[in-house]
C-alpha cells in the first residue's frame, strides 16, 4: 500500500501537468464547435452599386465621347484637305505637298488618338484597383460587425430560367459551371450591407 501510494504521489506532478496542458486544448475544442460563420459577398454586385463607381463610369463614357468627338473634327481636316487634293496636279510640287501635309495629319492622329486611348485605360485601371480595396475594407467591416469568420466571393451568373435558346450550349455551361454558391442565406449575403456602408462614407 506504501509502494502504491509513493508511486501515485511521485506521478501527481506528471498528471497535473498532463491535465494542465489538456486545458486549453478542450477549451479550443469547444471554441470550435461553435462552427465557422460564412458569408458571401458579389463583388461584381457591389461595384454595380456603388455611387463612386457610377460616377467614375459617367465621367468615363464622357471623357471618351469627347475624345471621340475631337477625334472626328481631326478627321474631318484630313477629308478636307483630301478634297483639296482633287484640285491640284497629280506630280506638281503643291500636289506632292499636300499629299505629304495629310499622311503627316493621319499618322499624328492615330498615334495620339491610341495614346488618348491608353491613359484613358490606366486611369480605368487605377480606379477600379482603388474601389477593390475599398471594398476588401468594407467587407472586413461588415465582417467583424457581423460576427463572420470568412466571406466568400459570390461570382454566379443566373442562367436563364426560360428562354436559353438566345445562348449555345457552351454560353450555357459556363453560366452554370460559374456558380461557385449553389445557395446562400438571406442572412449570410452581405452584399447589400457592404453597399450601403461605402454609400453612406460619400
Amino acid at each position: 500500500m506504501l509502494r502504491l501510494m509513493s508511486t501515485v504521489l511521485s506521478r501527481w506532478p506528471l498528471l497535473a501537468l498532463a491535465a494542465l496542458l489538456c486545458l486549453p486544448l478542450a477549451a479550443r475544442a469547444q471554441d470550435n464547435s461553435k462552427g465557422t460563420k460564412v458569408g458571401v459577398v458579389n463583388v461584381n454586385k457591389v461595384f454595380l452599386g456603388l455611387n463612386e463607381a457610377k460616377e467614375f463610369t459617367d465621367s468615363v463614357q464622357k471623357e471618351g465621347k469627347d475624345l471621340d468627338r475631337e477625334a472626328k473634327q481631326k478627321q474631318d481636316e484630313i477629308d478636307t484637305l483630301q478634297n483639296d487634293l482633287k484640285n491640284l496636279q497629280v506630280g506638281s510640287p503643291q500636289y506632292d505637298d499636300k499629299t505629304n501635309e495629310i499622311l503627316k495629319k493621319r499618322i499624328d492622329l492615330d498615334g495620339w488618338y491610341k495614346l488618348k486611348q491608353a491613359y484613358l485605360e490606366n486611369r480605368k485601371k487605377r480606379q477600379v484597383m482603388i474601389l477593390f480595396k475599398k471594398i476588401q475594407e468594407a467587407v472586413l467591416e461588415v465582417a467583424q460587425g457581423n460576427g463572420i469568420d470568412l466571406v466568400i466571393d459570390d461570382q454566379s451568373i443566373d442562367p436563364p430560367s426560360e428562354d436559353i435558346t438566345a445562348l449555345t450550349f457552351q454560353q450555357l455551361n459556363e453560366r452554370i459551371l460559374r456558380h461557385n454558391i449553389l445557395y446562400a442565406a438571406h442572412q449570410v449575403d452581405l452584399t447589400d450591407k457592404v453597399v450601403f456602408l461605402m454609400n453612406s462614407k460619400k
